[in-house]
């Protein structure tokens, strides 16, 4: 099964642009997310914080919280 990759972002947003740097030279694909123009609050509640990434893989799911990449690394090259 694929994993289905959203990264939520925010324009101006330094961390953001690298994790999308980051994805994009790993050749990984990735849904973007402007979380300033999102409609569903309950889900915009939730973020925290930009970049905010949710890797779902089946019923699995996990979240990375800002540009860490030994995480990603882990997770996608590991």
């Amino acid at each position: 099964m694929e994993m289905k990759v959203t990264v939520y972002t925010r324009q101006g947003c330094v961390y953001c642009m690298r994790i999308k740097e980051w994805m994009r030279n790993n050749q990984l694909q990735f849904e973007e997310v402007d979380v300033s123009s999102m409609t569903d609050l309950e889900l915009k509640s939730q973020i925290k914080g930009v970049p905010y990434t949710v890797i779902q893989n089946g019923a699995d799911k996990e979240v990375v919280l800002g540009f860490n990449e030994e995480k990603l690394t882990r997770i996608f090259l590991g």
